[in-house]
Protein backbone atom coordinates (compact mmCIF):
# COMPACT_ATOMS: atom_id res chain seq x y z
CA UNK A 1 0.00 0.00 0.00
CA UNK A 2 1.01 3.48 -0.86
CA UNK A 3 0.49 6.88 0.28
CA UNK A 4 -0.40 9.27 -2.23
CA UNK A 5 0.68 12.77 -2.35
CA UNK A 6 -0.38 16.00 -3.39
CA UNK A 7 0.69 19.89 -2.94
CA UNK A 8 -1.85 22.65 -4.72
CA UNK A 9 -2.44 26.17 -4.64
CA UNK A 10 -5.66 27.67 -6.07
CA UNK A 11 -6.02 24.11 -8.14
CA UNK A 12 -9.71 22.90 -7.53
CA UNK A 13 -10.28 21.26 -10.58
CA UNK A 14 -6.84 20.01 -11.43
CA UNK A 15 -6.75 18.58 -8.33
CA UNK A 16 -10.47 16.52 -8.20
CA UNK A 17 -10.00 15.23 -11.68
CA UNK A 18 -6.13 13.92 -10.23
CA UNK A 19 -8.18 12.00 -7.47
CA UNK A 20 -10.68 10.70 -9.46
CA UNK A 21 -8.30 9.41 -12.17
CA UNK A 22 -6.75 7.59 -9.02
CA UNK A 23 -9.89 5.60 -8.01
CA UNK A 24 -9.25 2.34 -9.83
CA UNK A 25 -5.93 1.96 -8.05
CA UNK A 26 -7.47 2.07 -4.44
CA UNK A 27 -6.54 -1.45 -3.80
CA UNK A 28 -3.20 -0.15 -3.68
CA UNK A 29 -3.75 3.51 -2.21
CA UNK A 30 -3.97 3.46 1.91
CA UNK A 31 -4.05 7.37 1.77
CA UNK A 32 -4.06 10.20 0.01
CA UNK A 33 -2.22 13.44 0.92
CA UNK A 34 -3.02 17.10 0.35
CA UNK A 35 -0.88 19.75 1.33
CA UNK A 36 -3.01 23.35 0.64
CA UNK A 37 -0.73 25.58 0.35
CA UNK A 38 -2.16 29.01 0.52
CA UNK A 39 -5.20 28.49 -1.77
CA UNK A 40 -7.94 31.56 -1.84
CA UNK A 41 -10.44 30.05 -4.32
CA UNK A 42 -12.38 26.86 -4.15
CA UNK A 43 -9.68 24.13 -3.22
CA UNK A 44 -10.39 23.76 0.68
CA UNK A 45 -14.00 23.24 -0.61
CA UNK A 46 -13.17 20.62 -3.21
CA UNK A 47 -10.77 18.55 -0.58
CA UNK A 48 -13.53 18.45 1.56
CA UNK A 49 -16.08 17.05 -1.17
CA UNK A 50 -13.38 14.16 -2.01
CA UNK A 51 -13.54 13.03 1.54
CA UNK A 52 -16.97 10.71 1.22
CA UNK A 53 -15.50 9.83 -2.05
CA UNK A 54 -12.61 8.59 -1.12
CA UNK A 55 -13.82 6.68 2.11
CA UNK A 56 -16.26 5.33 -0.27
CA UNK A 57 -13.22 3.88 -1.67
CA UNK A 58 -11.22 2.54 1.42
CA UNK A 59 -8.53 5.51 1.50
CA UNK A 60 -8.13 7.51 4.19
CA UNK A 61 -7.78 11.48 3.32
CA UNK A 62 -5.04 13.37 4.93
CA UNK A 63 -5.02 17.35 4.88
CA UNK A 64 -2.67 20.09 6.21
CA UNK A 65 -2.82 23.66 5.42
CA UNK A 66 0.20 25.78 4.67
CA UNK A 67 0.38 29.71 4.95
CA UNK A 68 3.51 30.79 4.51
CA UNK A 69 4.74 32.21 1.11
CA UNK A 70 7.38 31.41 -0.20
CA UNK A 71 10.30 32.91 0.53
CA UNK A 72 14.36 32.68 0.87
CA UNK A 73 13.30 30.94 3.99
CA UNK A 74 10.76 28.60 2.91
CA UNK A 75 10.80 27.71 -0.77
CA UNK A 76 9.37 25.47 -3.05
CA UNK A 77 11.68 22.53 -2.07
CA UNK A 78 10.46 23.18 1.74
CA UNK A 79 6.74 22.85 0.09
CA UNK A 80 7.22 19.66 -1.55
CA UNK A 81 9.24 18.27 2.02
CA UNK A 82 6.19 19.11 4.38
CA UNK A 83 4.06 17.11 1.85
CA UNK A 84 5.89 14.09 2.48
CA UNK A 85 6.20 14.39 5.94
CA UNK A 86 2.31 14.28 5.89
CA UNK A 87 2.39 10.79 4.63
CA UNK A 88 2.72 7.56 6.54
CA UNK A 89 2.61 4.63 4.00
CA UNK A 90 6.49 2.94 3.57
CA UNK A 91 5.62 3.93 -0.23
CA UNK A 92 4.90 7.88 -0.96
CA UNK A 93 3.86 8.58 -5.16
CA UNK A 94 4.80 12.75 -5.07
CA UNK A 95 2.01 14.10 -7.65
CA UNK A 96 1.27 17.10 -9.19
CA UNK A 97 -1.98 18.31 -9.06
CA UNK A 98 -2.60 18.64 -12.52
CA UNK A 99 -1.53 14.99 -13.23
CA UNK A 100 -3.86 12.54 -14.72
CA UNK A 101 -3.60 8.60 -14.19
CA UNK A 102 -4.01 6.02 -16.79
CA UNK A 103 -4.62 2.46 -16.80
CA UNK A 104 -0.34 2.02 -17.38
CA UNK A 105 0.09 3.49 -14.50
CA UNK A 106 -0.75 0.38 -12.20
CA UNK A 107 2.04 -1.46 -14.01
CA UNK A 108 4.69 0.95 -13.46
CA UNK A 109 3.34 1.57 -9.67
CA UNK A 110 3.56 -1.81 -8.44
CA UNK A 111 7.20 -2.51 -10.37
CA UNK A 112 7.98 0.94 -8.15
CA UNK A 113 7.03 -0.61 -4.90
CA UNK A 114 8.52 -3.88 -5.58
CA UNK A 115 12.30 -2.53 -6.06
CA UNK A 116 11.45 0.63 -3.53
CA UNK A 117 10.08 -1.62 -0.62
CA UNK A 118 12.66 -4.47 -0.76
CA UNK A 119 15.63 -1.61 -1.06
CA UNK A 120 16.66 -1.99 -4.35
CA UNK A 121 16.20 1.59 -4.75
CA UNK A 122 15.29 4.84 -2.95
CA UNK A 123 13.23 6.18 -5.58
CA UNK A 124 11.61 5.25 -9.09
CA UNK A 125 11.28 7.83 -12.41
CA UNK A 126 9.12 7.91 -15.12
CA UNK A 127 8.59 10.69 -17.96
CA UNK A 128 5.38 12.23 -18.17
CA UNK A 129 3.99 13.32 -21.26
CA UNK A 130 2.28 17.16 -21.39
CA UNK A 131 -0.54 17.89 -22.73
CA UNK A 132 -0.29 21.43 -24.11
CA UNK A 133 -2.97 23.54 -25.00
CA UNK A 134 -6.50 21.50 -25.61
CA UNK A 135 -7.87 18.87 -23.52
CA UNK A 136 -10.91 16.31 -22.96
CA UNK A 137 -11.73 14.36 -20.28
CA UNK A 138 -14.52 11.94 -18.96
CA UNK A 139 -16.06 11.97 -15.11
CA UNK A 140 -13.37 9.36 -14.33
CA UNK A 141 -10.44 11.89 -15.70
CA UNK A 142 -9.67 9.51 -18.92
CA UNK A 143 -8.39 11.52 -21.71
CA UNK A 144 -10.87 11.55 -24.68
CA UNK A 145 -9.20 14.30 -26.51
CA UNK A 146 -6.22 16.14 -26.74
CA UNK A 147 -3.66 18.70 -28.34
CA UNK A 148 -0.05 19.46 -28.25
CA UNK A 149 1.88 16.92 -26.23
CA UNK A 150 5.59 17.19 -25.14
CA UNK A 151 7.29 15.17 -22.74
CA UNK A 152 9.27 16.05 -19.40
CA UNK A 153 12.30 14.35 -18.94
CA UNK A 154 12.31 11.71 -16.32
CA UNK A 155 12.05 12.22 -12.52
CA UNK A 156 12.06 10.42 -9.23
CA UNK A 157 8.42 10.84 -8.31
CA UNK A 158 7.96 7.53 -6.11
CA UNK A 159 9.97 6.90 -3.23
CA UNK A 160 10.88 5.01 0.13
CA UNK A 161 9.46 7.11 2.91
CA UNK A 162 12.24 9.22 5.31
CA UNK A 163 14.82 7.58 2.65
CA UNK A 164 14.81 11.17 0.48
CA UNK A 165 14.05 15.46 0.49
CA UNK A 166 14.06 18.15 -1.69
CA UNK A 167 16.82 20.86 -1.94
CA UNK A 168 16.39 24.53 -3.39
CA UNK A 169 19.71 24.31 -5.66
CA UNK A 170 19.72 23.18 -9.02
CA UNK A 171 20.37 26.26 -11.58
CA UNK A 172 21.19 28.56 -9.38
CA UNK A 173 18.09 27.71 -6.95
CA UNK A 174 15.26 28.16 -9.86
CA UNK A 175 14.01 24.69 -9.26
CA UNK A 176 14.58 22.14 -6.80
CA UNK A 177 16.10 18.44 -6.61
CA UNK A 178 15.42 14.96 -4.89
CA UNK A 179 18.48 14.41 -2.63
CA UNK A 180 19.07 10.77 -1.27
CA UNK A 181 19.47 10.67 2.90
CA UNK A 182 21.14 7.67 2.17
CA UNK A 183 24.23 8.68 0.00
CA UNK A 184 25.39 4.89 -0.13
CA UNK A 185 22.33 4.40 -2.26
CA UNK A 186 21.35 6.58 -4.93
CA UNK A 187 19.75 3.88 -7.33
CA UNK A 188 16.70 5.46 -9.13
CA UNK A 189 14.91 2.99 -10.74
CA UNK A 190 13.72 4.22 -14.49
CA UNK A 191 10.03 3.12 -15.32
CA UNK A 192 9.46 3.11 -19.09
CA UNK A 193 6.03 4.50 -20.23
CA UNK A 194 4.10 2.10 -23.14
CA UNK A 195 3.06 5.10 -25.48
CA UNK A 196 2.57 8.26 -24.63
CA UNK A 197 -0.81 8.69 -23.64
CA UNK A 198 -1.34 5.21 -22.75
CA UNK A 199 1.36 5.82 -20.26
CA UNK A 200 0.77 6.03 -16.76
CA UNK A 201 0.48 9.97 -16.10
CA UNK A 202 -0.72 12.49 -18.43
CA UNK A 203 0.26 16.55 -17.27
CA UNK A 204 -1.87 18.93 -18.06
CA UNK A 205 -0.73 22.67 -18.70
CA UNK A 206 -4.26 23.54 -19.87
CA UNK A 207 -4.29 27.16 -18.03
CA UNK A 208 -5.08 30.87 -18.14
CA UNK A 209 -2.41 32.77 -19.97
CA UNK A 210 -2.38 34.64 -16.48
CA UNK A 211 -1.93 31.42 -14.39
CA UNK A 212 1.09 30.54 -16.61
CA UNK A 213 2.42 34.00 -16.38
CA UNK A 214 2.06 33.90 -12.58
CA UNK A 215 4.51 30.24 -12.63
CA UNK A 216 6.69 31.22 -14.35
CA UNK A 217 7.57 34.44 -12.02
CA UNK A 218 7.87 31.79 -8.74
CA UNK A 219 10.51 29.81 -10.75
CA UNK A 220 12.44 33.05 -11.40
CA UNK A 221 11.23 34.02 -8.03
CA UNK A 222 12.97 31.11 -6.33
CA UNK A 223 16.05 31.70 -7.90
CA UNK A 224 16.37 35.47 -7.03
CA UNK A 225 16.21 34.38 -3.68
CA UNK A 226 18.83 31.65 -3.55
CA UNK A 227 20.89 34.17 -4.58
CA UNK A 228 20.04 36.66 -2.21
CA UNK A 229 19.09 39.34 -4.50
CA UNK A 230 15.35 39.35 -3.03
CA UNK A 231 14.61 39.15 0.86
CA UNK A 232 10.75 39.73 0.62
CA UNK A 233 8.38 36.68 0.17
CA UNK A 234 6.88 36.19 -2.85
CA UNK A 235 3.46 36.76 -3.09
Amino acid sequence: MTSFCVHVWNEAAALERLVRSSLPLADLISEWVILDHRSDDETPQVIESLRPLLDNHGIALVTAREERDLSPDFTFADVRNRALELCSSDVIVLHDADFILGPGFRGMLERAVLGVSRGDAYAAAFTVPVVWDRLVVDEAGTVKDHGRVWVHRRRPRIFRRGTVRYEQTKQGGRWERLIALDRRRPRVVPLTPLRVLKHGVVSVNVKPAERIALRETMTMYMQDAMQGRVKRPWL
